[in-house]
């Protein structure tokens, strides 16, 4: 197992025997080894008084070893993680695939004038319209105050619906039968708006009924029902949460958490954490799921709760995801007076896009001058591939000698002409 290359660790148990001794295969063990140090290898020789004397030759020779197989398997897990994590930290992360500029003048309006009003939370609609200003593709969906209004609703749009009770005291509505779907004409449409009315009185007499919200069926066979969403915690502040969305989404308990701001890789990070992934995917003739716009998605949530520390709480459940992209069916969103400024609650602090500054000169030409991103570095190792060593004494004022670690020659031809890049 340590001449295979493709073995990263080694688990080699014993149990003391009244026929062999723990002692001599400890010996043999750490002579098969020899200097060797990959793959790792965890020992664990169980029992107590017995096993002493094997574990203090394996510490005199820096082989770690374990009471148990699970503590072993458990430190070999930290390294795995260990490891995972700061090969994240190292990557590039890529640009966002696609510019967008969020409407945050008519999602500051739509804030404030709930506030205003004194609502903790946004009805269906402003919540999807607060979604579709930062680009995030919602179903259309409108207001009835009645029944008939419902039903006339349901004939101008010519196609099955789904009608849901709007209330604001009201979050899971389909717990108290207030969600209808497939709902076909306007006469299925006004008597399904009834019978929820009387239903939902019935359960909750003390909520307020502002009506119902009406908005075509989305057929998509094939999707899959995800979950998007921020909790505010005291301790991090905003926590971006994605996974497997749906009516059971408590009961499957499949998400991850992220922290914003987020980019393509980070986004990406928090989506394979999930075990809804593998199927995202695809398998057996199922086509994979649009990847990046899910990612995309949680880039401008995160985005939005940035630029807005009012939004307490947000969950858009289900968000329907498949090979043409995403699309939110609900969405809720819960504000409040915020702790602080947008970044100020923030545990990772975001782009500084403040101190973008476009500069003139006298010839006429313009230009951004930034803070440096992430994804800069690609263009910074093709700079510094082609400067000389005085240029970049120029450029930092002082003389940066390549070490073995961080330079190398960009070529061969390199050391003779002086150009140096990252390794």
């Amino acid at each position: 197992m340590i001449e295979d290359p493709g073995v990263d660790a080694v688990l080699a148990l014993n149990c003391p025997t009244a026929v062999a001794s723990g002692t001599e295969a400890a010996q043999a063990l750490i002579e098969a080894l020899g200097k060797r140090r990959d793959p790792a290898l965890i020992t664990s020789w169980v029992g107590d008084g017995a096993a002493e004397a094997a574990r203090r030759m394996f510490r005199a020779h820096g082989i770690p070893s374990y009471a148990t197989p699970g503590q072993a398997v458990r430190a070999f897990m930290y390294l795995v993680n260990y490891r995972r994590s700061q090969e994240l930290l190292m990557q590039t992360p890529p640009s966002v695939p696609e510019e967008f500029t969020p409407d945050t003048e008519a999602a500051r309006t739509l804030i404030a004038r709930a506030l205003g009003e004194g609502r903790p939370w946004l009805n269906e609609p402003e919540a999807k319209a607060l979604l579709a200003a930062y680009g995030v593709p919602a179903v259309a969906t409108r207001i009835a105050q009645t029944p008939g209004e419902a039903a006339t609703i349901a004939e101008e749009i010519g196609a099955p619906v789904a009608l849901k009770i709007l209330s604001r005291d009201i979050t899971h509505k389909s717990d108290l039968g207030g969600v209808a779907l497939g709902l076909l004409g306007p006469g299925a449409v006004r008597d399904a708006a009834s019978a929820m009315l009387e239903r939902i009185r019935a359960a909750r007499p003390e909520a307020r009924i502002e009506g119902f919200s009406v908005q075509p069926m989305v057929h998509r066979p094939g999707a899959y029902e995800l979950i998007a969403g921020m909790i505010d915690d005291v301790q991090f502040g905003p926590v971006i949460l994605f996974g497997q969305g749906g009516t059971a989404v408590e009961v499957i308990a499949d998400q991850a958490l992220g922290l914003p701001p987020l980019n393509m890789r980070l986004a990406a990070e928090i989506i394979t954490r999930t075990r809804i992934y593998k199927q995202l995917k695809g398998y057996r003739g199922v086509q994979p799921a649009n990847l990046e716009a899910i990612a995309l998605t949680l880039i401008r949530i995160a985005q939005m709760v940035i630029e807005h520390p009012e939004i307490a709480e947000l969950d858009v459940n289900p968000l329907l995801a498949d090979a043409e992209g995403v699309v939110a069916l609900d969405a809720r969103i819960k504000l409040a007076e915020p702790r602080g400024e947008g970044a100020d609650r923030l545990a990772i602090r975001p782009y500084p896009k403040g101190l973008e500054e476009e500069v003139a000169l006298d010839g006429g030409q313009r230009f951004l001058v930034r803070p440096i991103r992430p994804e800069d570095e690609p263009a910074l190792q093709a700079i510094f591939a082609h400067l000389t060593p005085e240029q970049v004494r120029m450029r930092f004022f002082v003389s940066l000698r390549p070490s073995r670690t961080q330079w190398r020659p960009a070529s061969p031809r390199s050391i003779t002409t002086g150009r140096w890049g990252w390794s």
